[in-house]
């Protein structure tokens, strides 16, 4: 049976594995250009003070740090922005700084980064051990029960 609310859900669903995929390419075009990923840490968030670190570089906003990684400002992630912390990326009133990117329930996103290259990447989601072969990075969401590791959870891989 197919309900609106069905309809809205699996709506957010697809909201947000786009933003997290378009998160994934962001970082691995980064690397196309620069040869590297920001080494950052390995877990964050995408509301975390590591995490809209990463936002900024992905946007090409970083450039006026000392230690810039994205010297020649450009733009590797675009994402629509969202309100009242869902759905997109937050600015702060001043329309130039980035507060964080949050997925359609309100829940950041979380960004596991892969900056040495070693093989393969490892992490817990959930209680479970992941183990991704050829990967620099993977994204995901708790979707819309905001717990990490249950089935509606929304990943890149």
């Amino acid at each position: 049976l197919f309900t609106p609310n069905t309809a809205i859900t699996k709506a957010k669903k697809v909201t947000s594995f786009s933003i997290a995929t378009a998160l994934e390419s962001a970082i691995n075009n980064i690397h196309l250009e620069y040869g590297r990923i920001p080494n950052i840490g390995h877990r964050m968030t995408t509301d975390s003070p590591d995490g809209i670190k990463l936002l900024n570089i992905l946007l090409g906003s970083d450039a006026v740090s000392d230690d810039a990684l994205n010297t020649r400002e450009i733009k590797f992630l675009s994402v629509r922005e969202g309100k009242n912390h869902r759905n997109g990326l937050i600015f702060a009133a001043d329309s130039n700084s980035v507060l964080g990117l949050y997925d359609p329930w309100g829940s950041p996103y979380t960004i596991i980064l892969n900056p040495e290259n070693k093989e393969p990447l490892c992490f817990k989601h959930g209680s479970r051990s992941i183990e991704l072969k050829d990967r620099r990075s993977a994204v995901f969401s708790p979707g819309h029960d905001k717990q990490i590791g249950t089935s509606d959870d929304v990943k890149t891989w």
